[in-house]
């Protein structure tokens, strides 16, 4: 709802990708995961960092959040649902996707989205991996044709609760399922909570905004958002951990151990807007304006207010059907001064003839408040007075839709990077950080049968970052449409690969991945075995995960060099599960 005059059409998969129903696999890329849905998360081949001021640092779950921008709404004649159910190995385990949007007369707009993932089994993962992500958005938009005053009012609430074990101790030959395995961490904890309300409005001055149409409309947007959160961890007997080594460099205390993080964020944005629409596709778009925040941090110890003052522009040029242009830029004034961010995409679409999209960054960010700032039970751990990170990205990616290839080359250069070491404490580089990478997709097809790959490459000039020099992700397959074509059917393997290197580790404490030493993942092939089908607007999938598993610990053991599938350093996928999902869209 910050630009009234784009729209965007909500897409689903549909049959195809339908059994890849976690966040982490739907990305291109692929995030690697603490070996459970739902797990933390940090993406495997680097993205730059999207920041405007004060930033908390606390992400690793962001895959299961979503904020009150987030939301969106649907221009449709009638009710929209589409709504997702997938159990897992037991009852109380399950992952739930639900997304509304009705439009009502006089330009009334209802919206609503809720994602939950459940995780409350024993028996087919590893101890103490029960937890509970749930966000839920909902809004209300005055939109109407002929109006020239619209707005959006939206709610936002994310909630995680998260038993933490630290990974397993080492993969044991006589565990026969994976709650056998000794883990870390018997009583540690973590519960996140960031919740927003947000109103936006538009009033149209020297022309109306109306939707489609206008030659011409010129807005005053305003923007309120107030957010309050908090981030806690404790863990009630930190020295009975199995591994008494876990937290070293950290205070410990007896009588247990505390992490508290309360925060709250008032927020107004003012801008102008001008754009010109031509059908669905926007001619122009320029912005500019102002954005005031005032941001309460409430650590164990004391409390401190941050201010951050942004001046904010965009520009958005599609001269051409074929040619787009979009700009963004902010820079920091008050306690962020010196922050800023400048954006370029660039998009060349010839249709089957080919599509070229090229990507330009340019920021220069404060640290976030975890990389400055860390207290356990009253007493400071760590504070910091590091440089701002500069980060630039140039890259580019070709697609050519009638040979289904893709492309990409990207790369980054990172100065002062911050970065947590192999006791998870933050650390800042001297020299810049080199990351190139390159990306191909390929889709093949024989008759009924398809072949779908990616291959990624990167290679990083320092060793601050541990991330895999290879990934590749496979996914053969059989469709067809049989019963007189009313079921639409498909079967396949999907697989994915990556090359030998030490992943990252995980410290539930801080929230952070971080460096380690001790543990090399091997190039493991993890293959899913899936049957997906559709009827009308009706999916289902049936997915046997980790297929290799099937052949034996001992074989799979001997011919890969570990029992387990790792992401992230001591944190293993569990062996042998089984998925099953239902998909319906409804419409009325």
């Amino acid at each position: 709802a910050d630009n009234l005059g784009e729209f965007s059409t909500y897409v689903d998969t549909g049959l195809y990708l339908s059994h890849r129903y976690l966040p982490a696999t739907r990305i291109p890329m692929e995030y690697g995961t603490t070996g459970v849905p739902g797990g933390a998360a940090i993406p495997l081949f680097w993205e730059p960092y999207n920041r405007r001021g004060v930033d908390l640092g606390f992400h690793q779950y962001d895959l299961y959040f979503n904020t009150a921008s987030d939301l969106r709404f649907f221009k449709t004649e009638k009710g929209f649902t589409h709504a997702k159910f997938s159990p897992g190995n037991e009852q109380a385990d399950s992952k739930v996707d639900l997304v509304f949007s009705k439009e009502f007369d006089n330009g009334i707009n209802l919206a609503l989205e809720h994602h939950r993932i459940t995780m409350g089994g024993t028996t087919f993962r590893f101890q103490r991996q029960q937890h509970r992500h749930s966000d839920f958005q909902i809004g209300l938009a005055y939109n109407p044709e002929r109006s020239n005053y619209k707005s959006f009012l939206t709610y936002s609430s994310n909630y995680s609760e998260v038993q933490n074990n630290g990974g397993i101790t080492e993969e044991s030959v006589i565990a026969e399922r994976p709650f056998e395995e000794s883990v870390r961490l018997t009583n540690a904890n973590t519960l996140n909570r960031w919740k927003e309300i947000q109103y936006t409005q538009y009033l149209g001055f020297f022309g109306k905004a109306k939707n489609e149409g206008n030659p011409r409309a010129y807005t005053l947007a305003h923007t309120f958002n107030y957010t309050w959160a908090s981030f806690k961890f404790s863990d009630n007997s930190p020295n009975s951990t199995t591994d008494t080594s876990y937290y070293e460099g950290f205070p410990i205390d007896d009588r247990g151990l505390r992490y508290s993080l309360g925060y709250s964020k008032l927020s107004n944005k003012v801008t102008v807007q001008t754009f010109r629409n031509r059908s669905k596709n926007q001619r122009d778009f320029f912005e500019a304006g102002a954005l005031f925040d005032n941001h309460t941090l409430d650590f164990d110890n004391g409390n401190e207010q941050r201010n951050n003052l942004f001046l904010l522009g965009r520009w958005h040029f599609q001269p051409k059907p074929f040619l787009q242009l979009k700009t963004y830029g902010h820079f920091g004034l008050a306690d962020n001064a010196g922050d800023y961010k400048i954006q370029g995409d660039l998009l060349l679409d010839f249709g089957d003839w080919g599509k070229l999209e090229g990507l330009f960054i340019n920021q220069l960010t404060e640290p976030t408040i975890v990389e400055e700032r860390f207290s356990i039970n009253f007493e400071d751990v760590w504070q910091n007075d590091f440089k701002k990170t500069l980060n630039t990205t140039i890259g580019g990616t070709l697609t050519i839709p009638k040979l289904g290839l893709t492309g990409g080359v990207h790369y980054h250069l990172v100065n002062n990077l911050v970065y947590f070491d192999t006791l998870g404490f933050p650390r800042q580089t001297s020299v810049p950080t080199n990351i190139l990478q390159i990306s191909i997709e390929s889709k093949l097809k024989l008759w009924k049968f398809h072949l779908d790959n990616t291959f990624g490459l990167q290679t990083l000039s320092e060793s601050y970052l541990q991330l895999p020099t290879y990934f590749s992700r496979h996914m053969l397959y059989f469709k067809d449409d049989i019963f007189k074509d009313r079921l639409r059917f498909q079967m396949g393997l999907d697989g994915r690969i990556y090359s030998q290197w030490k992943p990252m580790g995980y410290l539930p404490l801080t929230g952070q991945f971080h460096q380690q030493n001790d543990f090399t993942a091997m190039a493991y092939p993890q293959i899913d075995l899936f049957i997906a089908l559709k009827v009308e607007k009706f999916v289902a999938f049936f997915n046997f995960e980790n297929a290799l598993s099937y052949l034996g610990d001992a074989y799979v053991e001997e011919k890969f060099g570990s029992r387990y599938f790792y992401q992230v350093a001591d944190y293993p996928f569990p062996n042998r599960t089984f998925r099953w999902g239902i998909s319906w869209v409804f419409s009325n």
